[in-house]
Formats: structure tokens, sequence, C-alpha cells
């Protein structure tokens, strides 16, 4: 997948995924069956949440709380 330029000192190269979680269902347990890169981006490094001491609910690509496709097998 391509990049439109070389990233500057001062950029980071960031990954878009989709992941695929499976659930088991004896115990429960869950697991990423499926990985998929969607998009690389060009951006400037932003600080962790362990890094910067706050903590948010989403992460630096939106909100978690959208429900993702189960893969089945």
């Amino acid at each position: 997948m391509p990049l439109p330029r070389a990233p500057r000192k001062d950029e980071c190269v960031y990954l878009r995924t989709v992941e695929y979680v499976t659930t088991e269902p004896e115990h429960g347990n869950a697991s990423v069956t499926e990985e998929r890169l969607v998009e690389l981006f060009l951006a400037m490094p932003r600080p962790s949440d362990a890094t910067s001491g706050t903590s948010t609910s989403t992460s630096t690509h939106g909100p978690q709380s959208r429900r993702l496709p189960e893969a089945t097998r």
C-alpha cells in the first residue's frame, strides 16, 4: 500500500486495520481471527494515554463502541 510521500522526521506512519474477533462458545474467550490492513497514513505523533497521564475511552482513530462483524468459520 503506497504512501503519498516519504514521512518527514517529525511524522509517523500509522496503520489503520480492521480486526475480526471470534468468541469461543464454551468458555467465552475471544481472539482475533483475521486482521486486514485498510490504510496507511502520515500524521504527527500523539502522546499515548500511558505517557500523557490521561485516560480516554477512544483510540486515536475514533470510538471503539462501533461493533465490528464477527468472523465465522
